[in-house]
């Protein structure tokens, strides 16, 4: 018998059973017509009358051979496999539903974070940035690790996101906020913040998945060193002495903050190797500082990377000191964010 798809053989088996159905009540009505005889010889039913007999009986088409066990199996396999697939829509769409809820996307970047973080990888980057100290470098991860596992999230719509960043003090984010940031939130409002304080980061509710994302790794990577709480006296000192200023007192006030400085290099080392310039595990050369360049040269990295480039001092020596000697909380699956 040949295979067909079980919608096709549905209907089928069903076209079968109404012409059996049928047959079937003509000859009840023949039964008590009295010359039953004559009835049969003029409709040709000789055969119909042995297959009523027989407790297997069968339908003929297109030389295929139905037997009525084979019509139940097809049938009940017809049914399960709509059962099934009405199962699958159901599960279908409560995973959809899950993966745009922004609390379970928040808390999957968080165990991203929290994975690499606790990496080898990771630690051996912290030995070189302390200076080979096994046992600082130690401290640090699980410090950091213990700052990813305490911060809470807090989710509402981007309005409501702007008015508590307006109700904020400086020391409840670690850093200077200048005037026109302010001005400019006012304006087009405020995708996220982090306040280390009370541990808690602020992310919307609205708005497209993909800027969620963006801010909730930027927030998150602020989070796994406690803002420039967490950050080691080695990497804010590299860090800063790296700066090249703007020549705008705000922007350099904020932009030269230690955490700023410190996430705008992971959002660096993330895209760089998402161009293929070069991978986390890599020690920073010449030949990839000649890449990056190529790259600014056609429009390929995120603003947050232009900003981090455009207040660094040029040349490939402070570079490989920057991505060979501080550690980063990288992921490959998100571009840096743009964030109030």
């Amino acid at each position: 018998m040949s295979k067909e798809f079980p919608g096709n053989l549905y209907k089928k088996i069903k076209t079968k059973a109404k012409t059996a159905a049928t047959v079937g009540m003509a000859m009840m009505a023949f039964s008590g017509a009295g010359d039953f005889e004559k009835i049969r010889g003029r409709t040709g039913l000789d055969d119909i009358d042995t297959e009523t007999k027989t407790r297997t009986a069968s339908l003929e088409k297109d030389n295929q051979t139905f037997t009525l066990e084979e019509e139940k199996r097809a049938i009940d396999s017809c049914e399960r496999l709509l059962r099934e697939t009405r199962e699958s829509k159901i599960k279908l769409g409560e995973t959809t539903r899950e993966e745009r809820n922004p609390k379970s996307r928040a808390e999957k970047i968080r165990n991203e974070i929290r994975k690499h973080v606790g990496s080898e990888e990771y630690l051996n980057k912290l030995k070189k940035e302390v200076g080979g100290d096994v046992e600082r470098a130690m401290r640090i991860q699980k410090e950091r690790l213990g700052y990813l596992d305490s911060v809470k999230f807090n989710f509402s719509d981007r309005r409501s996101l702007r008015s508590k960043f307006h109700r904020i003090v400086p020391d409840d984010v670690d850093l200077p906020i200048p005037d026109w940031m302010f001005k400019l939130t006012g304006k087009v409002g405020v995708r996220g913040f982090y306040r280390p304080m009370e541990k808690k980061i602020f992310l919307p509710t609205d708005g497209a998945i993909r800027d969620n994302d963006e801010t909730a790794w930027h927030e998150i990577d602020h989070a796994s060193t406690l803002g420039s709480m967490g950050v080691t006296e080695e990497a804010e000192k590299l860090l800063d002495e790296s700066y090249e200023e703007t020549g705008k007192k705000d922007r350099d006030a904020y932009l030269r903050q230690t955490a700023e400085r410190l996430v705008r290099k992971h959002a660096f080392d993330l895209e760089m190797e998402k161009l293929g310039i070069k991978k986390y595990s890599e020690e920073f050369t010449d030949e990839h500082y000649d890449k990056l360049l190529q790259a600014f040269k056609e429009g390929k990295f995120s603003d947050d990377v232009i900003d981090f480039f455009l207040t660094t001092k040029s040349g490939p020596e402070y570079y490989k000191k920057i991505f060979n000697e501080i550690a980063i909380n990288k992921s490959g699956e998100s571009d840096s964010a743009k964030h109030a």
